[in-house]
């Protein structure tokens, strides 16, 4: 499985959960897609003030593992609990609605394709103006299922038309794993108002616990 980060650090020599905001759909985690189109839209987003991000590529299996994965598609109640704690930066209580939610490894679904109404929504519940139930029908899914054409990106990015799913890393067993199946970064840089875009090969050191650019 090919996986994706989109970010504003160019250098890392490890990837992990630790600048993560809690606020997130999924809460802290290290978060990836299997869609380029989006981890270049997060790379964007998080560089604007420097005109630089970098999208990290990893090929990972996670079918010879163990793991406790949650999977959304977006239409469980679940989801929308989870997201509505997660985004009000209570993730603790969390566990509380989902079994054993903090023993989970991977959560993956659909990203909210209109935050700032979801985040009026939520609002609104506070206020009492429209009860919980409500509140999942404010919700607008991205569509994670389209396949998008890599080198007509910034059109496609104009027309906001193309994302992607989201994958939330949350143990440190399966953010290593997504470090030791790194393959490569990819550069965005905005110089005169045109992106350009440089790849550079990468491997993980064992001896090290680290990244290595080649």
């Amino acid at each position: 499985m090919r996986l994706y980060h989109g970010t504003d650090k160019s250098d890392l020599e490890y990837l992990d959960n630790t600048k993560s905001k809690p606020d997130n759909d999924f809460g802290i985690g290290l978060y990836l897609t299997s869609n380029i189109c989006q981890a270049k839209k997060w790379a964007k987003r998080k560089s604007k003030c420097t005109g630089k991000g970098a999208v990290y590529e990893s090929e990972i299996d996670l079918n010879n593992i163990s793991l406790n994965i949650l999977e959304y598609t977006g239409d469980e109640e679940d989801y929308n609990y989870l997201c509505y704690l997660c985004r009000y930066e209570t993730e603790v209580v969390v566990n509380e609605i989902i079994p054993n939610f903090e023993s989970v490894d991977i959560i993956c679904g659909p990203m909210i394709g209109n935050s700032g109404e979801y985040k009026s929504a939520i609002d609104c519940f506070h206020g009492e103006d429209i009860p919980f139930s409500s509140m999942k029908d404010k919700i607008k899914y991205i569509n994670y299922n389209v396949e998008c054409d890599i080198s007509n990106f910034e059109d496609l990015e104009s027309r906001i038309k193309l994302y992607g799913d989201q994958y939330c890393f949350k143990s440190k067993r399966v953010i290593e794993m997504f470090n030791k199946g790194i393959k490569q970064v990819t550069y965005i840089e905005k110089i005169n108002g045109k992106t350009i875009t440089s790849t550079q090969l990468l491997e993980y050191d064992k001896k090290l616990n680290k990244i290595k650019y080649i």
